[in-house]
């Protein structure tokens, strides 16, 4: 699934199902393009999508479901003597193994799907000698039996891979044991069985709070709220286990610039360490990702443009900072400040976030929403969002209000990116505590569960979404 928004975009748009199928561990899938006013998808399709991200930055690939099916299937099914006499007990099953074994050398490095179609494309010719028809076998025959015989292979393969994967979230393994080994599911792709399992059952709705400034008065008598209104999570007070500095790198780009002195010492000595400081404060231990996913931060170089008038010099747009997951690297301007420092961390927080909590804040957004369409959030048709009501982020700026709700192809949102940086600002914090309670105490459940349990009122914390 893409989000492309690019009307030109070179990709064949088509109608997603609201569930997902196969995922992308088993082929291809279909490449869905959404544009501004398409239908957004849905809870499950981002749900697979965030499962896929979760099993690839794991190290699992593709291929490796293929050469691991093909080795399990190899040991159970010896290479048939003969294919085309029925004397010598040639049968379809028989030009099936024989064909996947003649694929096999040429099929280590693809996905599983596209190794059967190769295989179909060698039995429906020994189908038909065998049967003595002049027609190849029909797809509509030969596949379903293809897939009798060699899934079962590839769901075994698989189910080793996940569970012997130690880089996968803890929740994500857990569940994928549950799945695979609650019942018989030789057919079925256990990422498919894995999205089905979280989304079956009782449907949760996120409901708006009868008395909201109940769950206001007991957040904000939490001592940690009462530093976040004081400005004092740089303190370090509130932070537990250790927190690392990271590692800055600077492009050379950068340094060639002349603001990039100016500024330099100060982003140094002040604004990551608080930023890393604020972050250790909001994000309980437990929650905060491993360190090699923030432990790198690469200062990127500015947009300098000389001005229309060169009497007055020239004018600095700041990089605009990210956070790149997949090289683990928060991408920072040296003019940045400490919220921007968090917000980007806040990034890879949401990832990490187990499932269920992650499940709970597309309830909320899906629970507020005012239509089912992909908005422009920017009307430059290059950032999509989903079109709800975020009402503490709309008393900021109206374009925050619809950003915190950007939807990326990964599953990816800003809700939990801006929140932490709004919870490390006094002022806004105060905003979001005030204007939207109800997702104030979601962000903090799902980022301090150990600090939230213990101050607010059961009888409050029975009010939320659970989990």
């Amino acid at each position: 699934m893409e989000l492309v928004p690019n009307p030109f975009a070179k990709a064949v748009t088509l109608s997603p199902p609201s569930f997902p199928v196969c995922s992308l561990m088993r082929t291809d899938r279909d490449r869905y393009v959404y544009r501004v006013g398409d239908v957004a998808p849905s809870i499950a399709q981002l749900l697979l999508s965030r499962v896929e991200a979760h099993v690839l930055e794991a190290g699992v690939k593709p291929k490796q479901i293929t050469q691991s099916a093909l080795h399990l299937f190899q040991l159970q099914e010896p290479d048939p003597v003969s294919i085309t006499d029925p004397h010598q007990g040639a049968t379809i099953s028989a030009c099936i193994i024989k064909s996947i074994y003649e694929v096999a050398p040429i099929a280590g490095d693809i996905k599983v799907e596209y190794f059967k179609q190769l295989v179909y494309g060698k039995a429906r010719t020994y189908i038909a000698q065998l049967m003595g028809n002049t027609e190849p076998a029909s797809e509509e025959f030969t596949l379903p039996r293809i897939c009798a015989i060699f899934d079962p292979y590839i769901f075994k393969a698989e189910k080793q891979l996940y569970l012997s994967c130690d880089a996968l979230p803890p929740d994500i393994k857990n569940l994928f044991k549950l799945v695979c080994e609650s019942s018989d599911h030789a057919n079925r792709d256990p990422l498919i069985l894995l999205v089905k399992h979280l989304m079956d059952g009782p449907e949760i709705k996120v409901k708006e709070l009868p008395k909201p400034q109940l769950l206001i008065a007991a957040l904000e008598n939490m001592p940690f709220i009462k530093a976040v209104y004081a400005g004092d999570l740089a303190s370090g007070k509130f932070i537990m286990g250790n927190v690392s500095l990271g590692n800055l790198q600077r492009r050379p780009e950068a340094e060639q610039q002349e603001h990039f002195q100016k500024y330099i010492d100060s982003f140094v000595t002040k604004i990551l360490p608080q930023g890393l400081m604020v972050y250790a404060s909001l994000v309980e231990q437990e929650r905060r990702p491993s360190l090699e996913h923030v432990a790198t931060f690469e200062i990127w170089p500015d947009i300098v443009e000389k001005r229309f008038i060169e009497l007055f010099g020239t004018s600095v747009t700041r990089y605009r900072a990210n956070a790149a997951r997949e090289q683990n690297k928060v991408c920072l301007s040296v003019m940045n400040t400490v919220p921007t420092v968090v917000h980007e961390i806040g990034h890879q927080v949401e990832f990490y976030l187990p499932l269920t909590h992650w499940l709970t804040l597309h309830r909320l957004l899906r629970s507020r929403q005012k239509s089912d369409k992909l908005i422009d959030i920017y009307g430059n048709g290059k950032e999509l969002a989903i079109d709800t009501s975020m009402p503490a982020f709309t008393a900021v700026s109206k374009s925050s209000g619809m950003y915190v709700a950007r939807l990326y192809s990964s599953g990816d949102t800003e809700i939990v990116s801006m929140s932490l940086e709004y919870f490390s600002q006094p002022d806004k914090a105060k905003i979001l505590i005030n204007t939207d309670p109800l997702l104030a105490a979601i962000i903090l459940r799902a980022v301090r569960p150990q600090d939230v349990q213990a101050h607010i009122p059961s009888e409050l914390l029975a009010l939320l979404p659970q989990i």
